[in-house]
C-alpha cells in the first residue's frame, strides 16, 4: 500500500495543525496555572498583611517605656558570652527577688 504524495502532505497538515491546538491548549493551561499561582500568591501576601495588622494593633498602646527598656537589655545581652549572659540574668532575677521581698521600698 502505497500512501501518495498529496496524501503524506495532508496527513503532515493534520499533524501540525493538531500540533498547534496542542501547543495553543498548552498556553492556556500554562497561563491559567501562572495566573492561578499569581492569585494565590497574592491572597496569601493579603492575608499575611491583614494578620501584621491585627498583631501591630493588639500592640498598639502596650508599647511604653517598660518594653523600651526590655528591648535595651535584650540588645545589651547579645554583646555578651553566654556564660556572662547567665550571670547578669541572674543578677536581674536577684534584683527582681529583692523587690518581691520589698527591699528597695522606701517609706
Amino acid at each position: 500500500m502505497e500512501v501518495s504524495d498529496e496524501e503524506e502532505t495532508q496527513e503532515s497538515n493534520n499533524l501540525s495543525k493538531k500540533n498547534k491546538i496542542s501547543s495553543n491548549l498548552f498556553k492556556k493551561l500554562s497561563s491559567r496555572r501562572i495566573k492561578s499561582e499569581d492569585q494565590r500568591s497574592d491572597e496569601a501576601f493579603q492575608q499575611a498583611s491583614k494578620n501584621l495588622e491585627t498583631y501591630a494593633s493588639a500592640l498598639k498602646g502596650k508599647w511604653n517605656d517598660e518594653t523600651d527598656f526590655g528591648n535595651f537589655v535584650v540588645q545589651k545581652l547579645r554583646n555578651y558570652d553566654k556564660l556572662t549572659q547567665s550571670i547578669i540574668r541572674n543578677e536581674i532575677i536577684t534584683v527582681f527577688l529583692n523587690a518581691d521581698r520589698k527591699i528597695y521600698n522606701v517609706s
